[in-house]
């Protein structure tokens, strides 16, 4: 079973009125009809301390803290696969080294 976490942007762009809403629609209709995937919409959770420390000085907003988040769960384990069209997401990944994930 692959376990997939959406980031809320790709949510917000499957019920929005814009390009990505087509796309979006397709990457749903993989996930739902593929009986090995399973997708999670991450609820706030607590950080481990190594993210928290990681990315202290350069957290700006909560927002910048609420990626952590979702960082965490792929960093743990908890998931395998992040999706997320965010660039500041992608550079935190490549610096826990979690990057392919």
């Amino acid at each position: 079973m692959i376990k997939l976490l959406l980031d809320t942007n790709i949510i917000v762009y499957r019920e929005s009125d814009n390009a990505y809403k087509d796309n979006i629609g397709v990457l749903y209709r993989i996930i739902d009809n593929n009986y090995g995937m399973i997708k999670f919409i991450h609820p706030t959770k607590n950080v481990c301390d190594e993210i928290k420390n990681k990315f202290l000085k350069i957290n700006k907003t909560i927002n910048d803290e609420y990626d952590d988040t979702l960082l965490n769960e792929v960093y743990l384990g908890k998931v395998d696969i992040l999706i997320t069209e965010y660039k500041k997401l992608e550079k935190k990944a490549l610096a826990l080294g979690i990057e392919k994930k």
